[in-house]
């Protein structure tokens, strides 16, 4: 996913511009794809397998606080969004815990 991210990017002569872009996108597989690295979680409302659950707690977060595209684009938006990145990763880091602790939220 990643490898596409960054052709996108360099196919639209912007990579060289871009210094952090925030969960977008997550992994997921149908019920009958083996996957390779994670077997995932079955989300009922989305009716796929999420392989990295943390991924789709990121991209929820952020399409909260970005949700016009292009947003991203500003320089000036630049420390609100390291501090949004910077809050993401302790949210991502509290969810595992309470994942791995199987607490409900």
């Amino acid at each position: 996913m990643e490898s596409y991210i960054k052709f996108h990017l360099m196919d639209n002569n912007v990579y060289d511009r871009v210094r952090f872009t925030p969960y977008n996108m997550f992994s997921v597989r149908d019920k009958d794809s083996p996957g390779r690295w994670s077997k995932g979680t079955f989300n009922e409302k989305l009716d796929c397998y999420i392989k990295y659950p943390d991924e789709k707690t990121m991209t929820d977060i952020y399409s909260i606080f970005f949700p016009e595209f292009g947003l991203l684009n500003s320089f000036k938006f630049y420390p609100y969004n390291l501090a949004v990145y910077h809050i993401v990763e302790f949210t991502a880091k509290v969810k595992r815990r309470l994942f791995r602790q199987k607490i409900e939220f």
